[in-house]
């Protein structure tokens, strides 16, 4: 499953990046708002992209993040994202160095047990969604 969007350059950290089939040992597990383990995972790239898309965004504030909204496609499932300010009141937080993604309740559950990761280019960034045993 990819989802793409635009972001600021990425730093040359995230340019040299590894591939995906390389990432076993760094995906993370975030928390969510009440301190416990979230349902979705996120890896090294995937933090440090939805730090820098919501870094870029306009109206940044402290407590915004990336949402993910789950909708419905016929047979498939898409997730649609956005920059908001701050997480809905039902949404699934999770926190992981700094990056916070927000999900809706449709959302996090079909997202439990996965890995958000992403392939960072030059000014593009290509999400990622797979099982936790494929990372």
């Amino acid at each position: 499953m990819f989802v793409r969007g635009k972001t600021a350059p990425p730093s040359s950290r995230a340019a040299n990046r590894a591939p995906i089939s390389t990432l076993e040992g760094s995906t993370r597990k975030g928390t969510n708002q009440e301190g416990g383990e979230s349902v979705l995972a996120l890896t090294d790239s995937a933090v440090e992209a939805v730090k820098g898309i919501v870094s870029s965004s306009a109206g940044d504030s402290d407590g915004g993040g990336m949402r993910m909204i789950a909708e419905q496609d016929g047979k498939e499932t898409r997730f649609k994202l956005s920059v908001v300010p701050m997480p809905a009141e039902d949404d699934e937080v999770i926190e992981e160095q700094g990056a916070r993604v927000f999900l809706e309740t449709k959302a996090a559950s079909l997202l439990d047990d996965k890995v958000l990761d992403a392939n960072i280019t030059k000014d593009e960034v290509a999400f990622t969604i797979g099982d936790k045993q494929e990372f």
